[in-house]
């Protein structure tokens, strides 16, 4: 488990951190990936953060 917090995971200080998790996980074998983003955000860029290689 990553925690990511100190903001949203959409917001543009925080992205970062967001894709160098995923990137992390990528190392795993996983059938899912559940993200729970608590509070306030904005998820119209998550395709975005999701197609960047």
């Amino acid at each position: 488990m990553v925690e990511i917090n100190r903001g949203s995971i959409f917001c543009s200080c925080l992205k970062l951190s967001f894709v160098s998790a995923l990137s992390e996980m990528t190392q795993h074998d996983f059938d899912y990936l559940f993200v729970e983003s608590s509070g306030l955000g904005d998820p119209s860029n998550v395709e975005e953060i999701l197609g960047a290689d």
